[in-house]
């Protein structure tokens, strides 16, 4: 197989009407493929629009806990000001193949991104294996914060399972990760609702769609992935904090079939319950969200979150 390196950068902020912006920018190499890749994807009173540019751009700027980044293809400017002490680092995943590193530079931050301003976060991902090789069936990422808390968690299970969840810079273990809510050792809970969906759709024909001859290029496995990325609101019952979140889920290879087919299912996210008949309730599936928002605990307080699953995403 031919080598494959991806250096990705996700980027969000929330202003205190619950309005995200996400930013993506990164570069691909996979065998004689070179690919730079940035986009905005934003809401706005309910209404959703992604802008995206092909081509190389410098990468985000990370010193003395600032983060910049801009791009003026897409008219965009940003800066994420937090604590630089706060950042967190892991090998998420290793084995002859390659490696997955995680570096999240500000798990809390102040972000003004474009005219948006409010709370954000900011994360780089570093992949030397491609992703549809990894031995993965399920994948839940999701951050959460509030002005008394924040929470980041990348939950994998499969072939190879791993669960990581910081909570106010202390990894800590949690007694249940699920679509709609978290558990921890502690008693805390945080549950998920509300969404507003952000995109819906086959990487191949949404994410995936601006890169020139991706059809021709990647693998059908991941073209025919479904993701739904969203905002919802998000409770942490203990501090009674509220927020929104922003989020991606993405349904799951179930392997072959009755015909010797591969087959993918589909969940759909709507709470605790899922819906039964043509879809079925959803048994396993890779998911991806992120939260980003606004949070209140007794008073008003900006935040932001995210529930799993925005790990790994498009």
């Amino acid at each position: 197989m031919a080598a494959f390196e991806l250096s990705k950068w996700y980027l969000d902020c929330v202003d205190d009407e619950g309005d995200a912006a996400i930013v993506y920018t990164g570069s691909a190499h996979w065998g004689n493929v070179r690919l730079a890749y940035s986009g905005v994807l934003e809401s706005q009173a309910g209404q959703v629009s992604m802008r995206h540019s092909i081509g190389r751009q410098a990468e985000p700027r990370f010193e003395d806990g600032v983060l910049r980044w801009g791009n003026d293809a897409l008219g965009f400017r940003g800066e994420w000001r937090g604590d630089a002490a706060a950042q967190l680092q892991e090998t998420v995943y290793a084995s002859e193949a390659g490696r997955i590193e995680w570096h999240c530079l500000l798990p809390s931050a102040k972000a003004e991104a474009g005219t948006r301003r409010g709370r954000g976060y900011a994360e780089h991902l570093r992949m030397t294996v491609a992703p549809w090789a990894l031995p993965i069936r399920t994948l839940r990422w999701g951050r959460f914060l509030s002005e008394s808390e924040w929470m980041v968690w990348i939950d994998w299970e499969g072939g190879f399972s791993q669960r990581i969840v910081y909570r106010n810079g202390q990894r800590v273990s949690v007694a249940t990760v699920e679509d709609a809510r978290l558990v921890f050792e502690d008693g805390a809970m945080l549950v998920m609702d509300q969404s507003l969906v952000l995109r819906d759709g086959a990487l191949g024909s949404k994410a995936l769609s601006a890169i020139p001859g991706a059809r021709l290029l990647l693998p059908r496995r991941l073209l025919g992935v479904m993701e739904c990325k969203w905002r919802s609101g998000a409770r942490l019952d203990k501090v009674k904090s509220r927020a929104w979140r922003a989020g991606r889920f993405t349904s799951e290879w179930t392997g072959p079939n009755e015909s010797g087919e591969d087959s993918l299912r589909r969940g759909l996210y709507g709470g605790p319950a899922l819906p039964s008949g043509a879809v079925g309730p959803r048994r396993r599936g890779e998911y991806f969200t992120r939260q980003v928002g606004r949070a209140d605990c007794g008073m008003e307080l900006h935040g932001a979150g995210t529930a799993v699953d925005g790990g790994g995403d498009a």
